[in-house]
């Protein structure tokens, strides 16, 4: 059947209108199980609007489980829709567990575009070309992609010919330090931290010194007692939206940091996988400081998870080393998957995601500062997470019991921790890893549960 919405009557963003009108005829019986579904760019056409308004639609319908998308034969209503049906449109099922501990792509439209990508690359001649041992950091278009998108995310170019192309982010991270650390060096970092990163220092046998911070960021004043208290090689820091805490370095602050590091000949590494997520662009750290700095950054914490593709941007002294860090580990990156990446880049397409998830981010946010915003709760107009502070006399660990209980997940402050003290009463909530109403579902169970005085195990006696 040639299926159109009827839009007659409804209001709001035209990609909402649109999947309203699909998911309404699915539970109408006008559109049956098994029945196919107008192409995006078809039915683009024929609504006058942009195939990604089309694709953003489908998006939703798909998130609601409605859809089966992918096949060689296009889009269709799930064979098995009636197992959905009972769920009222809108509700969060209450019997599930909504999972606020990982990262997901912000729209259900990703895995699209990541598809249509990776069919132009199959379509292409050369495709034989992606399918064979690259030397040095990459295929020459795909720095020169990677330094597009460091200028796109950070406002401050690399130069192709410093950049190397790695298999994600993590392993960016992971040849940095490979690069410039020997075992049993000092690595400095803020004391909440990401688990990636502590999960890391340890293969390399490095320790990790936890440097104080506050609702600001890394405190400059810890990280010179730091250096003058020890010998500190490396200081690794996320100055854009940390994970856990959210924070956002100010300008005074990145510079006092890189003075400190110039004083004690420490290497900065500056991970901004988040950055692109900020509206106004801070000073990289690297601007501040080009020769001491190496920077990295990726797609999957700021577009979605999947297609792992980083880019690391080195001082050229460090070529040579980082160079020896990327074959002993992986060789090279995927080219495959960085053709992918280079691609949705230079098309504009990556940006556009960009900006669609920073205004679903800013929605959601919204949300949870609306229910939790009596709480002590940080966060950021278009960050990933939320940092949770949990009132007396709740604990980490009280909150965790609850959790399991409730099924409401997420990660507790003991994961990010840098050393074995940790005074943190607090949890990570994962904005990006539900949708806006299964995150309000969650919000609600945790404003209600912070609002009983009497911790878990109280309640249960």
């Amino acid at each position: 059947m040639t299926w159109k919405p009827n839009l007659e009557g409804s209001t709001g963003p035209m990609f909402e209108r649109i999947a309203n009108a699909m998911i309404a005829d699915i539970r109408n019986g006008t559109l049956r199980p098994g029945d196919r579904l107008p192409g995006h760019r078809d039915l683009a056409a024929e609504l006058g609007v942009t195939v990604s308004t089309v694709s953003r639609a489908f998006g939703e319908v798909i998130r609601e489980k409605l859809l089966d998308a992918g096949t060689r034969r296009g889009t269709h209503v799930r064979l098995d829709i009636d197992l959905e049906m009972s769920r009222p449109q809108g509700a969060v099922d209450s019997g599930r567990s909504i999972d606020l501990r990982g990262h997901r792509a912000p729209l259900s439209t990703w895995a699209w575009e990541i598809q249509h990508a990776l069919t132009e690359c199959a379509q292409n001649p050369g495709f034989g070309a992606w399918l064979e041992y690259v030397y040095g950091g990459g295929h020459a278009h795909h720095r020169e992609a990677g330094a597009t998108w460091f200028a796109t995310t950070s406002g401050y170019a690399a130069e192709p010919d410093r950049l190397f192309v790695c298999n994600g982010a993590q392993h960016a991270l992971f040849c940095a330090l490979l690069a410039l650390c020997d075992h049993g060096d000092a690595v400095a970092t803020e004391r909440l931290t990401y688990s990636s990163f502590k999960a890391a220092a340890p293969l390399l046998g490095l320790r990790l010194v936890p440097i104080d911070i506050d609702e600001h960021g890394m405190r400059p004043d810890s990280f010179e007692a730091a250096c003058a208290a020890q010998r500190i090689k490396v200081l690794v820091c996320v100055p854009n939206l940390q994970n856990p805490t959210t924070a956002t370095l100010p300008e005074e602050r990145r510079h006092a940091l890189v003075q400190i590091a110039h004083r004690h000949d420490v290497i900065i590494i500056e991970d901004d996988v988040y950055g692109g997520l900020l509206e106004t662009k801070p000073s990289p750290l690297a601007s501040l400081s080009p020769e001491r700095v190496v920077r990295l950054t990726g797609l999957s914490k700021t577009l979605g998870p999947g297609l792992r593709v980083g880019y690391l941007d080195v001082p050229a002294p460090m070529t040579g080393k980082i160079a020896a860090a990327l074959h002993g580990t992986s060789w090279m990156a995927s080219p495959l998957a960085a053709e992918a990446a280079t691609r949705m880049i230079t098309s504009g397409t990556a940006a556009r995601i960009l900006q669609e998830n920073r205004s679903e981010l800013a929605r959601r946010n919204a949300v949870v500062r609306q229910i939790l915003g009596h709480q002590k709760i940080r966060t950021a107009a278009h960050a990933p997470h939320a940092w949770l502070e949990l009132p007396d006399p709740w604990t980490k660990d009280e909150f965790t019991r609850w959790s399991h209980s409730s099924g409401v997940l997420f990660l507790a402050s003991d994961v990010f921790a840098v050393g074995r003290a940790n005074t943190d009463h607090a949890v990570r909530l994962s904005i990006a890893a539900e949708d806006r109403e299964a995150l309000a579902g969650a919000a609600r169970k945790i404003a209600q549960a912070l609002a009983n005085h009497a911790p878990f195990s109280e309640v249960l006696a």
